[in-house]
């Protein structure tokens, strides 16, 4: 799977404390949602237009969860292990 170079990596969003970061870092990219599947889980396509990853809600997003709808532009981490599954970070403005 090809794609575009990341936004950010997780560390340099927040202040990590040394011995930390036992797992490797995972890549940020901006996405858009495709469609609405069940259980908070999303079908949301890259910027590069080329992959489509599921994602699903995670930690506080999962709890206080904003409606989505397709089209809506939001940030994914994807997962090292598996490239075509992630966790949805953030819902973007605009």
């Amino acid at each position: 799977m090809e794609r575009d170079r990341p936004i950010g990596t997780e560390d340099e969003r927040r202040d990590a404390k040394p011995g930390e970061n036992a797992t490797p870092p995972r890549e940020i990219y901006r996405a858009s949602v495709v469609e609405l599947m069940p259980n908070a889980i999303f079908r949301v396509m890259l910027d590069n237009r080329k992959d489509i990853v599921l994602v699903h809600a995670s930690g506080a997003r999962q709890k206080n969860f904003v409606r989505l709808r397709p089209g809506d532009l939001v940030e994914v981490s994807l997962s090292p292990h598996d490239p075509g599954r992630g966790r949805l970070l953030r819902v973007l403005k605009g």
